[in-house]
């Protein structure tokens, strides 16, 4: 999560949760994640509060993929 026009910006805890402190006034939010389709918010802040903002899953559709493993022979005991 990043604010436009400042340097403050934050990343998820363990549990997916973003904490960013701002000062009052217009900003604009930028949010994404891996998987996500990224999202951008303008708020006009008036004072302490709360935001929960929903991600959508972005799916991506392949044609055709290539799988390619290497690795050891497992020898019998």
């Amino acid at each position: 999560m990043l604010c436009a026009g400042n340097s403050k910006g934050a990343t998820s805890d363990a549990k997916g949760f973003y904490k960013l402190q701002l000062p009052v006034g217009n900003q604009t939010i930028n949010s994404s994640c891996i998987g996500r389709v990224s999202t951008t918010r303008n708020l006009n802040l008036y004072s302490d509060g709360k935001l929960d903002v929903d991600m959508e899953i972005m799916v991506n559709i392949l044609e055709g993929a290539e799988v390619v493993a290497h690795g050891k022979e497992i020898l019998d005991r």
